[in-house]
């Protein structure tokens, strides 16, 4: 893949402690970092999608990849045209770089994982199952699937309505002209939406209850879909 293997959805929150016990009153496990960031920043995991809260840095939802060498990718990157926004390489620094993708969702290639890969398999599955896609803004569909099939990512052949789908190890990004700029939506499967009813409840959560799905939104702005699967 392109941009490396996946790490992370980095999201900005103004206050990381609300936006931590959020999740983990949804039954998200909390990961120990790395002392790679300093500023305050946790990560928790549904065991199969990593969030990354950052308190600083970032402004906008983006998403993380680990790129070891990050210098050589941003000559490749550059060849084909990419939006470099910043970059830091260099034998003294933790080496890491922003680029654009469409609808200016940004891609952050980091040197190494702030986090310990490994940890995600051994954390629980939460009640209100786990995340099947993460969904971004595309005004235009069609046009922003082709960035990603470009950098790597193959497109789910799944049925969309007028979405589109692509995937690559550990990510399945929904394409969703639905969404504004900076908006961002998590689409948890379950089999069961009473477990995640039962949490909402308990921890006095609003949410907007349809026959099948819950619909939450996190302190930060995040959009939470629990949808029930068959």
């Amino acid at each position: 893949m392109h941009f490396g293997r996946f790490l992370e959805v980095s999201i900005p929150t103004a206050d990381i402690q609300a936006s931590l016990e959020f999740y983990v009153r949804l039954g998200l496990t909390e990961l120990e970092t790395r002392d790679v960031r300093d500023y305050h920043y946790t990560v928790v995991t549904d065991g199969r999608l990593a969030l990354g809260l950052h308190a600083e840095q970032i402004s906008v939802p983006s998403l993380s990849f680990v790129q070891p060498d990050v210098a050589q990718k941003l000559l490749e990157l550059e060849v084909l045209g990419e939006d470099i926004v910043s970059q830091r390489t260099g034998e003294e620094s933790f080496n890491e770089a922003t680029l654009m993708a469409p609808d200016r969702i940004p891609l952050a290639l980091l040197e190494a994982p702030s986090f310990s890969l490994g940890l995600l398999a051994d954390a629980d599955a939460p009640a209100i199952g786990q995340v099947h896609s993460l969904a971004l803004p595309a005004r235009f569909p069609e046009s922003a699937a082709k960035f990603w099939l470009k950098h790597g990512f193959t497109e789910d052949a799944t049925p969309s309505a007028s979405n589109r789908r692509v995937l690559t190890p550990g990510l399945v990004l929904e394409l969703d002209r639905n969404l504004r700029e900076g908006d961002l939506r998590l689409d948890f499967w379950t089999s069961d939406l009473g477990p995640a009813t039962a949490l909402v409840e308990r921890w006095q959560i609003e949410a907007e209850r349809e026959s099948s799905s819950l619909n939450l939104k996190a302190p930060e702005g995040t959009r939470i879909s629990i949808s029930r699967i068959a």
